[in-house]
């Protein structure tokens, strides 16, 4: 009877042991998708478009402030910013409509001297260090401004975007075209490779012409995870 029980008993205290060598984080990490529409983010003052995001779906949008379409002459009070002192133009409203209205998220060469490098990333106060954000599609445009409270155009420009790991290796990298057809072009579809995967921090750069402070570039129904 002794045989009977050594072979079922040796194999539970198996599989106790390698159920002991399997790090918690590793068995308790959940999963929650999003899509950023950032139409249900308070609004503290309609008049401008200077409204940072920062933490919204269980990110750091760092750089992106809250924008609409309706909201052409937002400044910001930017010493220095292009070689001029004082309030310059927030290039967050544009003719370009929200692709979910009636807001998006924006972000230019002024926001990111404010807040640094123009990311989602998971690094920000009493955030998880397990924490990481998986990207999938989204919707971009840019446009040029032409002066303070004036009509804004779509711009020719390339959206660069890097993802990085928990050591931060860069492990994925995209790039997409925006190019002028008419003034009424709208957003468009951006699709990201299965690389863009639990990553640390996604970072977003773009390239035009104009790629001062006249550019500014929109970015909607983004979706995501959040893995922690």
């Amino acid at each position: 009877m002794l045989n009977s029980i050594l072979p079922p008993l040796v194999a539970g205290l198996a599989f106790l042991q390698l159920a002991h060598a399997i790090p918690p984080s590793l068995t308790t990490r959940a999963t929650t998708r999003y899509l950023a529409t950032f139409n249900d983010i308070p609004v503290v003052d309609p008049a401008l478009a200077t409204q940072a995001i920062n933490e919204y779906d269980e990110v750091f949008f760092r750089s992106f402030v809250l924008a609409s379409a309706a909201v052409i002459g937002a400044v910001s009070s930017v010493p220095g910013v292009g070689g001029v002192a004082g309030s310059v133009p927030v290039n967050v409203g544009t003719g370009v409509t929200p692709h979910s209205p009636p807001r998006y998220a924006a972000f230019s060469v002024v926001t990111r001297t404010e807040q640094g490098t123009v990311s989602l990333t998971t690094v920000y106060a009493d955030s998880p260090p397990t924490k990481r954000i998986t990207l999938y599609p989204f919707w971009w445009s840019a446009v040029l401004r032409l002066q303070q409270d004036a009509a804004t155009v779509p711009q020719n420009a390339q959206l660069t975007v890097t993802g990085f790991d928990a050591n931060e290796k860069l492990v994925a990298s995209a790039k997409f075209d925006y190019d002028f057809t008419g003034l009424n072009q709208q957003l468009v579809f951006a699709e990201v490779g299965d690389d863009f995967k639990d990553l640390k921090h996604v970072d977003f750069n773009v390239d035009a012409i104009f790629a001062g402070i006249l550019i500014s570039t929109q970015i909607d129904d983004v979706d995501f995870s959040v893995t922690k």
